[in-house]
């Protein structure tokens, strides 16, 4: 990256985050902190062998219904061996029971942001929702 590179970084850095409230500093692991603003953007810094890297997530670019939940890095790790698993052979079947465990958990974890599988209307929304994600050749 250039100076000049660095610098035009820089000031779009700075206009991104000009006049906006800290909510919370957080650290995901060690090397890595975020900074969360009152409107929902995030600063992340996280430390490599060669420096930093800094992203910032600017709140106007997300879809609003965007949904957000914290695994521990134990989950992480199992739910990504289940993931690239299935990934692989295109069959889900639990290996080990922390595999189960990490779904359940993960089920709670969306009981705790959702509320429309509560709604009377749950089985079109469903039918919605899987009809917005799908490739568009399924």
């Amino acid at each position: 990256m250039t100076k000049s590179d660095l610098k035009k970084e820089a000031t779009i850095a700075t206009e991104i985050l000009k006049g906006k409230d800290v909510s919370t500093v957080f650290r995901n692991r060690v090397g890595e902190f975020g900074i969360e603003f009152t409107d929902g953007t995030r600063l992340f810094v996280d430390h490599l062998e060669n420096g930093l890297e800094l992203s910032i997530t600017d709140s106007s670019q997300e879809p609003a219904n965007n949904v957000g939940f914290c695994l521990s890095k134990e989950e992480a790790i199992v739910l990504f061996e289940f993931l690239s698993r299935f990934s692989d052979i295109e069959t889900l079947n639990i290996k080990h029971q922390a595999e189960e465990r990490v779904l359940w958990n993960l089920r709670s974890l969306l009981e705790e942001k959702l509320s429309e599988p509560f709604d009377k209307n749950y089985q079109e929304i469903l039918k919605a929702a899987r009809e917005r994600i799908k490739d568009k050749n399924d």
